[in-house]
């Protein structure tokens, strides 16, 4: 296009350009240009100057079709290779930058692979012509959750509702964002699950009672749609762990368990069923067809047709494990997997109590590492603090909190994990949590890969809230020394249940204040860095939370027990 605005009156510029828009499936387009060219004098001799492995016009006209850039995007997303789909989606935008389903498409890849400020540029663009659909603004409120801009999200998500104030989609994607919110409380979420069980989820019919086995006991797990895409692999090690000879299990997911975020349950899961075309009647017909006695939810809000498919009680006992920021305290939730240091103001309350199966070791289980190292590598000389955080995490009290701490540790540079700081729209609102304190400086990005990351570092410190207990284990696992903070709510102690658990409970601080003493003792002592970083190792090589064994034994437990102890 610019070539042919610089020579309108070259052939060869629109020969191409018609061919161009011929394989993107332009017909308009392809034969204004095709009209153009022979208008302008092309001839076989002009046709000479392209590469003999460029496509002629006629050929390509031929075989048009509409849209085959946004087709192979589609076939791409049904293969799970988001990446791909995103690339495609992103040509034929290129072409036709109006096209709402492509817009569309791009938005929802783009927030699949961690670019909000991509997913909200595309969002916002379908606003402005006005074709966004109440989805459209839920997402573009997520994704302004995604970037720490949640009075923006909030706005947006009270938008989306009032479009579509009965479609349940929307209404659960708020829900998964209030944890993102400064101001909010175990008791906000809890009252706003109850408030959505209400409208759309309510339990149809008491729960069947469980019987002896007959042969294996059938465990369904729940896993469409996780909090954390890391919670697959979790599950998958679990799996492995439990007595083959006693369990039969079933996986409902989204796709092919081929496609590549689904492989990893292959091992596991010889009965998966793709949940992708059914609704949630359906998703409860096949639970229940397939005998499932014991079924865990692993998504909470992040899948509301799981929800909506539980309230169905298709199962005898069913559970809640991960995904949720608070218990879910709904009718048709027989027990909520918890543990005393995640989740010890749920245990210590009122109606709630009484239905948490507690593990012992946590909720979660990590892969053993492969060896920490016992020595940082130094960056200038300077004590490197490391923060594997996203600009959601990054809550004013915190900003401030690891302000305090760099002023007090001059000699201190806290370096984030690059989680999209290398792009505009999140260096612009990076810049902004940090420079009104003084301390813009002594903040940088690292765009290496995470084992380099992870060597460089003295110590880590844990955001406060919206907390994934992954990016610290990960860190733990390395050798890392954790400062976490004993917050209120499963969404503020995923951390700190972490290193409880772990054996590393002198690291958990019970206030910001003694937060950041902890963290500047570390800053002003190699000595106190190396006895930290010890002490670290051996924890993780001999923790129950490093193996998950462990959790697998936890597992065949609580569902003995959860059968009335009918094993």
């Amino acid at each position: 296009n610019r070539a042919h605005e610089i020579d309108p009156v070259e052939a060869i510029f629109a020969e191409v350009l018609a061919t161009v828009y011929a394989k993107a499936g332009d017909v308009a387009n392809a034969t204004y240009f095709a009209k153009l060219s022979l208008a302008l004098g092309l001839d076989e001799s002009t046709l000479d100057a392209l590469p003999p492995a460029f496509p002629r016009f006629a050929d390509a006209y031929v075989v048009i079709s509409e849209r085959p850039l946004l087709a192979a995007a589609q076939r791409h997303a049904a293969r799970g290779e988001t990446g791909l789909a995103a690339n495609c989606l992103r040509q034929q935008l290129a072409f036709d930058p109006h096209h709402a389903p492509a817009q569309r498409e791009l938005a929802a890849a783009a927030f699949a692979l961690g670019r909000p400020w991509e997913a909200a540029d595309v969002l916002a663009l379908m606003q402005k012509a006005g074709t966004a659909t109440a989805a459209d603004t839920s997402l573009l409120a997520r994704a302004h959750a995604a970037m720490g801009d949640t009075a923006i999200a909030e706005v947006q998500h009270l938008q989306a509702t009032a479009i579509a104030p009965d479609d349940p989609e929307v209404a659960a994607r708020r829900l998964v964002d209030m944890p993102l919110a400064p101001g909010a409380t175990t008791n906000s979420l809890r009252e706003a699950s109850a408030d959505w069980e209400h409208r759309f989820a309510r339990a149809a019919e008491p729960a069947s009672a469980v019987t002896a086995p007959q042969g294996k006991r059938r465990i369904g797990f729940l896993c469409s749609a996780l909090a954390d895409a890391r919670d697959q692999q979790l599950l998958a090690e679990m799996a492995l762990g439990l007595t083959a000879e006693r369990y039969e299990f079933f996986a409902y997911g989204f796709g092919d368990q081929e496609t590549p975020g689904n492989a990893v349950l292959r091992p596991s899961f010889a009965n998966w069923r793709n949940c992708a075309e059914l609704d949630a009647d359906t998703l409860a017909f096949s639970i229940r067809s397939d005998g499932v006695e014991v079924l865990f939810d692993l998504g909470g809000f992040h899948s509301p047709l799981q929800l909506m498919a539980l309230a169905q009680r298709p199962a005898p006992v069913q559970v809640s494990w991960l995904g949720s920021a608070a218990p879910l305290r709904l009718g048709f939730i027989d027990a909520i997997l918890a543990d005393d240091a995640t989740d010890a103001a749920a245990i210590a309350g009122n109606g709630i109590a009484k239905r948490l199966y507690r593990l012992p070791h946590g909720l979660r289980a990590y892969r053993r590492p492969h060896g920490g190292s016992d020595t940082p590598v130094r960056r200038g000389g300077a004590v490197c603090i490391g923060a594997d955080v996203g600009l959601a995490q990054l809550h004013p009290d915190l900003c401030e909190a690891w302000a305090r701490l760099l002023k007090a540790a001059p000699q201190a540079c806290l370096l984030l994990r690059n989680r999209g700081f290398d792009e505009e729209p999140m260096v612009r609102r990076l810049v902004d949590r940090f420079v009104p304190h003084g301390v813009g400086a002594q903040v940088d990005v690292h765009f290496g890969d995470a084992a380099d990351y992870y060597a460089s570092l003295d110590f880590a410190l844990a955001p406060f809230a919206a907390q994934h207990p992954h990016d610290e284990a990960a860190m733990l696992a390395h050798g890392v020394p954790v400062v976490g903070l004993a917050g209120h709510g499963r969404h503020r102690r995923q951390a700190s249940g972490l290193l409880t658990h772990a054996g590393l409970s002198r690291f958990v601080a019970n206030s910001a204040t003694d937060y950041v003493k902890f963290a500047l003792a570390l800053a002003s002592s190699a000595d106190a860095c190396a006895t930290a970083r010890s002490e670290v190792l051996n924890a993780v090589a001999v923790s129950p939370v490093f193996q998950p064994s462990a959790l697998a034994a936890d597992f065949e437990r609580a569902i003995a027990e959860l059968c009335g102890g009918r094993t």
